[in-house]
């Protein structure tokens, strides 16, 4: 929690909230060492129990805090009391040592309350309307820290530059950095899934009139959000992006350019290696590595069935496969002619088979 109230709480705000605490902590001590002196102590009480008692529990207790401080915005209207309590005894401050003529003191105060007011107005400017993607510069020392777009809204202005064909959002990585064809998501289009961040934005994606050429049969799409770049078997083509945090003097201090909300990479088919022996699909078989999405099992019934009009596997062949090899595939289906099409590499196949199978 220390962690993220540094990352995400603007840093000038911070530090008048911690001043803040101190300065009620203060008030409630003095009444109870003078009784009645006015200090409105039960006030400042229940603000400082508001905005730090059920946090420090949290630590103490190791409660599981995730995805920022979402679960702790109750302190939120406390902090910004605290925050105001330490503006109004700054402001004092300068107003007294103005009287004593000093004239750098209270410019430099002033100007620190008002930076800390600015910056963050500035920093949602800039980040429009990617806000909630604000991150404090100590946070970009930590590779990947800053998370700016998790919910993935960038999607809607991405969408245009995201050709037809396979699209997996956040891919797994395998062991050796490669972006793999599935995500913690599902093994499913996500572009088609009703839940899935590009499906609301279908009538307009592929608009873009410079958009990437078409897929091959072996590449998809993977949409990646906010800083984690894509595997080494994707080349980037499309991003959304705002600029950095320092816009023009960033780099000098090694801050980016410019936060990345979301990008979108023509990769390759990372696929299993597999030699010429037989592999058995559904419960209690050995090739469900091999299925790229469309199939569904059940545990009472032998094989995989179509959740659609299609599915694919993949495999990358090793060993001993000699010239006139076969690669056989069972299929169940309809005897119509033309009930079943499979392609292998882009390519079709004739389909064979005695009644229905």
């Amino acid at each position: 929690m220390p962690a993220l109230l540094v990352g995400e709480v603007p840093l000038v705000l911070l530090v008048l909230v911690l001043l803040g605490s101190v300065l009620a902590l203060r008030h409630v001590v003095a009444e109870v060492r003078v009784p009645s002196v006015g200090t409105g102590t039960t006030a400042w009480l229940l603000v400082g129990v508001q905005a730090w008692t059920l946090p420090l529990l949290a630590v103490v207790r190791e409660s599981n805090l995730y995805n920022g401080l979402r679960q702790l915005l109750f302190m939120v209207p406390a902090m910004a009391l605290l925050a105001t309590l330490a503006i109004a005894a700054a402001v004092g401050a300068a107003t007294r040592w103005r009287e004593r003529s000093r004239r750098v003191a209270p410019a430099l105060v002033l100007g620190v309350v008002a930076l800390g007011l600015l910056a963050p107005t500035l920093d949602q400017v800039r980040l429009h309307p990617y806000g909630y993607a604000f991150a404090t510069l100590p946070s970009y020392a930590v590779a990947e820290a800053a998370d700016t777009d998790y919910w993935r809204t960038s999607a809607r202005e991405l969408a245009p530059s995201v050709p037809p064909g396979w699209v997996t959002c956040s891919p797994a990585l395998d062991g050796e950095g490669r972006s793999l064809r599935r995500s913690l998501d599902g093994d499913e289009d996500c572009a088609h899934d009703l839940i899935g961040p590009l499906s609301a934005w279908a009538d307009v994606r592929g608009d873009d009139p410079v958009a990437a050429a078409p897929l091959g049969p072996t590449e998809f799409w993977a949409v990646t959000a906010g800083p984690r770049r894509p595997g080494s078997n994707c080349v980037e083509v499309a991003r959304v992006d705002r600029p950095g945090p320092l816009p023009g003097v960033g780099a000098v201090l090694g801050l980016p350019d410019r936060d990345v909300m979301a990008r979108l990479a023509r990769c390759a088919l990372v696929l299993p290696e597999r030699d010429g022996s037989t592999v058995t699909f559904g419960p209690g078989g050995d090739a469900g590595d091999l299925e790229l999405g469309g199939w569904t099992a059940h545990a009472t019934a032998a094989g995989v069935r179509l959740t659609g009009e299609r599915g694919e596997v993949g495999l990358t062949a090793v060993g001993s496969w000699p010239d006139g090899a076969e690669l056989r595939i069972g299929l169940v289906a309809p005897v119509a002619a033309g009930a079943v099409r499979v392609l292998v590499n882009g390519v079709d196949l004739e389909v064979r088979g005695a009644g229905r199978g």
